[in-house]
C-alpha cells in the first residue's frame, strides 16, 4: 500500500492551476494600439473634438468683450479709480497749500508790525520828541510794507518817566474765508534824557 498515493504530487498541481486558469497569450499589439505610456486613452487623430474642450478653444480665441475682463475691461476700471482718486484728492491738495500760504502772509504781517512798534518806539525815546513822533512814524512804516498784508491797524504809544512802549495791532489777509488772524508787535525804548 502506497502512503503518499492520495498526495497531490508537483506535476497534478501543474496540471490543476493549469486546468482552473488558462494562460492568457499577451498580444502586444493590441496593448500598444489602446494604452499609452501616460496611462490615458489616445484621442482618434481624426473627428470632432469634445463639446467641452471645443468651447473652451472658442473662448480663449474669441477677443474679450469691453469691461468684463482682460486688458480692455481692467484700464476702464483703473482709470474709473484714478478718476476718483482725482476728484478726492484735488480739494485736499488745494486746502493744504492754501494753508501754507496762509501761515506765510501772517508771518510777514508780524514781522511788518513788529518792525512799525520798533520804529515807533525809537521816535519817540529821542530826547525832545513831538508827542505824536512815535505813532507817525509806526504809521509811516505801516504804509510802506505793510499795505495789503496787513488790514485794521492801529497804533498805541505808552508813556512813561523812563520808558516808553508802541504796540501795533492788526489783521493779517486771510485767503481763507471766515478766518480772522490778529498780529500784535510791540517795542519798548528806554527815553533819553541829558547828561550834565
Amino acid at each position: 500500500m502506497d502512503i503518499f498515493a492520495g498526495l497531490p504530487t508537483a506535476d497534478n498541481s501543474a496540471a490543476r492551476r493549469g486546468a482552473t486558469r488558462p494562460r492568457r497569450a499577451f498580444r502586444g499589439h493590441l496593448h500598444r494600439a489602446t494604452c499609452r505610456p501616460s496611462g490615458r486613452h489616445p484621442r482618434p487623430p481624426h473627428g470632432p473634438l469634445p463639446r467641452r474642450l471645443a468651447r473652451r478653444r472658442a473662448r480663449q480665441a474669441a477677443p474679450p468683450a469691453p469691461g468684463r475682463g482682460g486688458a480692455a475691461g481692467r484700464g476702464s476700471r483703473d482709470a474709473g479709480a484714478a478718476s476718483v482718486e482725482l476728484v478726492i484728492a484735488t480739494p485736499l491738495l488745494i486746502t493744504m497749500l492754501l494753508v501754507v500760504i496762509q501761515f506765510a502772509l501772517w508771518a510777514h504781517a508780524s514781522h511788518v508790525a513788529a518792525s512799525a512798534a520798533r520804529g515807533g518806539a525809537d521816535a519817540a525815546r529821542v530826547y525832545g520828541a513831538a508827542p505824536t513822533a512815535g505813532d507817525d512814524a509806526a504809521r509811516l512804516i505801516l504804509a510802506q510794507l505793510g499795505g495789503t498784508v496787513l488790514t485794521g491797524t492801529g497804533v498805541q504809544l505808552d508813556r512813561r518817566p523812563e520808558t516808553v512802549t508802541v504796540t501795533v495791532t492788526g489783521n493779517a489777509v486771510s485767503l481763507l474765508p471766515g478766518i480772522s488772524l490778529p498780529v500784535t508787535g510791540h517795542a519798548t525804548g528806554t527815553l533819553e534824557r541829558p547828561t550834565p
